[in-house]
């Protein structure tokens, strides 16, 4: 007869219920599960778990909370931080490392002095690692540090551009740390980022750029924001009556009226193409007063000229 225990079917809320009321084994085969099948829910529990854990959570729930936190969002920042800071200070490397990836995903203030310390530490032991270059230890330490340096710019932001402009004077540093000046984002600093730009390293030269690239980016999102947004406050200005190429002007007063006929009129004067892309437009600018624009619909214009009339008709 086989022994081997048949597929975990429990609910989620069965598996919260051993992570909160079962024995040790319990919880842990609960995180594993829930590591699997959890849902945004399932995140809020596990981090509270581990907030009420006197000594931090094991390793298995640390790989449940990285799991969650990246398919869903937490719903209270600070607390995913206090589940997370007893981690930096773990005695295994791979927790700190872990733990330090998802601060860079989800910054906190609070977790600014820990990350401090861990840099440090970190820093101390990729020294002590210098002679054995392709050892686990130092390779660990090494992203860990890389990852802090990053996390501390995420979490602090100009509390820590003193700090990161003094680790660009150390060779080993000046490549994450150039990296992390981008992060920051300071427009004060881009000079310093220009200059890295022509620094003889190639690695130095192109953190610089992604970081410089990073800061035009944000720049321009913020003096241009996402059609996306800029389309749902403009909805109102056109708006169809249910019939293929029936289009009504807006009933609406419109803020900029002049620009809106302007349009309109444009699309009465150009190509079917142009016309079919008028239709299909909503971004038009809606919401003051202004006079409506020229209705756009079959137009019967007849001229006489002589002993008969002609008649020209025009559609947009």
């Amino acid at each position: 007869m086989s022994t081997q225990p048949g597929p975990d079917d429990r609910t989620q809320a069965e598996l919260l219920y051993f992570l909160w009321h079962g024995t040790p084994g319990e919880q842990e085969r609960a995180l594993e599960r829930l590591a699997a099948v959890g849902e945004a829910e399932a995140l809020d529990a596990v981090i509270e778990y581990l907030c009420e854990q006197p000594e931090g959570g094991s390793v298995i729930a640390l790989d449940a909370l990285r799991v969650l936190a990246n398919k869903y969002m937490p719903l209270e920042r600070y607390s995913l931080a206090e589940a997370l800071i007893p981690y930096l200070a773990s005695d295994d490397w791979g927790s700190r490392l872990t733990a330090v990836r998802l601060l860079n995903a989800y910054p906190n203030e609070l977790a600014i002095e820990p990350v401090r310390i861990l840099i440090d530490e970190a820093f101390e032991k990729v020294y002590d690692e210098h002679l054995t270059r392709n050892s686990p230890e130092r390779m660990l330490a090494e992203r860990t540090l890389g990852e802090a340096i990053m996390a501390l710019a995420n979490c602090g932001r100009l509390m820590v551009l003193p700090e990161i402009l003094d680790m660009l004077e150390e060779p080993a540093l000046r490549v994450i740390a150039t990296r992390a000046l981008g992060v920051i984002g300071s427009e004060t600093e881009r000079l310093t980022l220009d200059e890295l730009c022509e620094h003889a390293d190639p690695r130095v030269r192109d953190a610089a750029q992604w970081g410089l690239a990073l800061m035009d980016e944000r720049a321009e999102q913020f003096l241009y924001p996402p059609r996306a947004s800029r389309s749902l406050r403009l909805t109102g200005c056109t708006r169809f009556t249910g019939r293929t190429g029936s289009l009504r002007p807006p009933t609406t007063t419109c803020s900029s009226s002049s620009l809106c006929a302007s349009l309109w009129r444009t699309c009465c004067s150009t190509s079917s193409s142009a016309k079919g892309a008028c239709r299909s437009a909503a971004s038009l600018p809606c919401g003051a007063t202004g006079a409506p624009p020229r209705p756009i619909a079959a137009a019967t214009t007849r001229r006489s000229s002589g002993a008969g009339s002609t008649a020209s008709t025009g559609r947009c």
